[in-house]
């Protein structure tokens, strides 16, 4: 059911007894909260209960603001192993190294929270190399290219591909 003001999705459905008989009023939180601050203000128990209806409007604006931006950071993929933030969110573990990158704004709160800091202060081991890590990177974004290749059927470039990843291998 839509706003009986604008074309918005109604989520606030108020029933008024006027003369006798139910009015029934369809309003988006918008104008829902425009209704209530101009609703008859001559009753304290009408003016406190808009006031907190009010109120209770606006935190419910905030929480589908919060959720809405979840969304959008849900949806974000790692262009070098699409890995999607939400896929992190429910499994715990990230597809590459570029992911600590490309998702560094959602990541970095969490690490401070667990460890205490955000940069690695600890030993390496001997086998580490910056080199072979950014090589692995690299692997993990062809593979996706070759992937998306093989679907769009341009089996040249697949084949291309392919040769890198043995190259780095």
């Amino acid at each position: 059911m839509k706003c009986q003001k604008c074309h918005e999705k109604a989520t606030f459905h108020i029933t008024e007894i006027i003369k006798g008989e139910p009015v029934e009023i369809h309003l988006c939180e918008y104008h829902a909260h425009e209704y209530l601050m101009e609703a008859n203000t001559e009753s304290p128990a009408l003016a406190n209960a808009a006031a907190a209806l009010a109120k209770q409007m606006t935190h419910n604006l905030a929480m589908n603001e919060a959720a809405d931006k979840i969304n959008q950071t849900d949806i974000a993929v790692c262009p070098v192993c699409g890995v999607a933030y939400y896929e992190f969110r429910n499994v715990g573990r990230l597809g590459c190294a570029n992911d600590y990158h490309y998702f560094a704004e959602q990541l970095l709160p969490l690490i401070q929270q667990m460890q205490g800091a955000t940069e690695h202060v600890g030993r390496r081991p001997l086998s580490y190399s910056g080199e072979r890590s950014r090589q692995l990177t690299s692997k993990y974004g062809l593979r996706r290219q070759m992937a998306e290749a093989v679907a769009e059927e341009n089996y040249e470039l697949a084949s291309k591909l392919r040769d890198k990843i043995k190259e780095i291998q």
